[in-house]
Parts: structure tokens; sequence; C-alpha cells
């Protein structure tokens, strides 16, 4: 949160010495109560020399509440004045605002990857997105179908996987085990990312882009002085990607089946709906359902339509005189 999260109270830019020691003293403290499974600090931004606050990801343990941790129990660790996430630390005399993010076990090295070296998670996302693809720290990598269900109003998306070293390699021709090492400087990390140089330029440079980072900014100007030095022949989109690994057909069908499934649950909607059961039930027999009666006998009409093929009107008429006799002989 950029250590603005606690209005009232200023906080103190931190060394990286102090830094380093709020990572030990409380690295050693959730160990010490067993609350967190995992509890670690993403590495900061290369060249960063001050910070004005820490940021932690923790993995709930076994035995914690899977609604999270109370105050109480934060404040067992020396952490108090919670606000979304975020607490305050006291390194001696320093108030230091503490950010903790509760991550799924399984989401873990993703979200790392992500929040890890300043805005290089976001360079990547956006370098991702340009391939025609979508990352995401909670959701993953995906495959971004060409095509949006208009009716439903929803982009379709393909998960592909969690594992950011399958995400590095396979699809975005990114180093991670030079990723692993780290980096010392913003060059080393821009050199790192010089695959995506050629999808970076001008409008970054100028900070265009909504919400853009400073480094974000900086990299499109470095991508520039590099005249877009990233080799053009590198570059290919997810579905030329995807072709080459054979994937993008079975993609694609499992997309052509989600089209037909929102087309027949459209059509179904509109064959047999709540509206049309109450109006055809006061009709017929002069009965107004609502609530939960008519949840029941909604579902009990749904039993008596067919299965692998679209009712007509007829068929929800017929399995609504079927339902009322049950309902009348139960």
């Amino acid at each position: 949160m950029g250590g603005n999260a606690h209005p009232g109270y200023t906080p103190s830019r931190l060394s990286i010495l102090q830094r380093d020691a709020v990572i030990s003293a409380l690295t050693i403290r959730f160990a010490e109560l067993k609350l967190f499974s995992h509890f670690l600090s993403p590495p900061p931004a290369p060249d960063k020399t001050s910070h004005g606050d820490v940021d932690f990801l923790a993995v709930l343990g076994p035995h914690s509440p899977s609604g999270g941790l109370s105050p109480a129990e934060y404040l067992r660790a020396g952490l108090c004045d919670v606000r979304n996430g975020s607490y305050i630390y006291h390194l001696d005399d320093v108030p230091v605002q503490v950010d903790i993010a509760i991550v799924p076990a399984e989401m873990l090295p993703l979200e790392l990857f992500m929040r890890s070296f300043g805005d290089a998670g976001a360079i990547v996302g956006a370098y991702a997105r340009k391939l025609g693809y979508k990352l995401s720290s909670s959701k993953g990598f995906q495959y971004v179908y060409p095509a949006v269900l208009q009716r439903s109003g929803k982009t379709c998306v393909y998960p592909i996987t969690n594992d950011p070293r399958e995400v590095c390699k396979t699809y975005l021709r990114l180093d991670y085990e030079r990723w692993l090492q780290g980096f010392e400087t913003e060059a080393e990390l821009f050199e790192w990312l010089r695959p995506a140089c050629a999808y970076f330029g001008e409008q970054e440079s100028r900070g265009e882009v909504k919400g853009m980072r400073p480094m974000y900014c900086r990299f499109g100007a470095w991508c520039i002085e590099q005249k877009h030095g990233g080799d053009a022949k590198l570059q290919v989109d997810a579905t030329t990607r995807l072709k080459e690994l054979g994937r993008h057909a079975e993609m694609q069908t499992l997309f052509e089946a989600e089209v037909e499934r929102d087309e027949f649950n459209h059509a179904f909607r509109a064959v047999f709906s709540a509206a049309a059961v109450v109006a055809d039930v006061e009709e017929r027999y002069g009965v107004a359902l609502q609530g939960k009666e008519l949840g029941a006998f909604m579902q009990r009409v749904r039993q008596h339509l067919p299965k692998e093929m679209l009712p007509s009107l007829v068929d929800v008429q017929a399995a609504v005189e079927t339902a009322w006799i049950e309902n009348m002989e139960a």
C-alpha cells in the first residue's frame, strides 16, 4: 500500500537494513506462533534504497481458522491497528506499516512471481495481454478466446496453468531460472524482460496507460532506447503459440462447446422461467405460487423436462401438469 494505509500516521521510510530487520523479526515470531504454513516477503524493486512499508505473503496453517486470523492473534506477533490487511509494527521506536496478503497455498508461487521486484509483475502481465493471454495472481494464466459471449457479456477464457515456471518458459519466452537469481539493478531486470520489448514503446514511455507506475514508464522508455530490442521473430501471439504446442484445437473445441451451452441456456430460460410457470399454474389451477413453495415446484417441473434436448412450450406445460398432480398426491 506504499505506506499510506493508516490516516493520521506518517510512516518512516525504512532503510534496507531496517526492512530486513522487520522481515527477520516477524518471520521468526510467526514461526513460533505457528499461525502460517508459509510467510515470506517478496523481493523489492531493484535499486530501491528506502521503503514505505513491508509486504508479506502468507498461507494459513492447517490449524488456522478458515476465515483468517483475529486481531488478537496478530497482536501476539506484535502487529496492531488492523486495516484491510495492513498493520503497524514497531521496530524499536520506529512505527512500520506491514501489509499481509493471505493467499491459497497453490497460488503462492504465482503470487510471489507477480509481486516481486516492484512493477515487474505488472509489466509481465501487460506483456501477456499483448500476446492474447491473461495473467492474474488470483486466477492464474489463461488463454483469452478471440470471441466474446455477447449475450452473457463475459469474455471467454481457458485456464492454462498456475505455475510461473511454465508461464515463463512455455508461453512468454522468459528465463524463469534467471528470475530466481534475483536482480541487483533495474537494468538487469529490464534485460530479463527484453523478450517483451517489441510490445512496449511510446505509449508506455509517456505514461498513457491507465494506472501505469513509474517503473512501467521507464521500461517503455528503455524499450525505445533499445530500438524495440526484442527480437520480433521470437514474438508470437497466443493463437500461434498454442498451435505450436498442439493445444489450440482443444481450446477452440471447448470454446465452441461453451458458446453452445450459452445458446442452449438462453433458449431454455426463454421457455422455462419462474414467471411463465407461475402464470401457467395461476391460469389453470387458480393458485399463485411464491417463495419456497415456488422453488420446490420449479424443481419438480424440471425433473419432467427432456434431458438431452431443448424443451418446447408444450413440454413445459406437460411437465407443469405432471408436477401439479404429484403435488396434489403428496
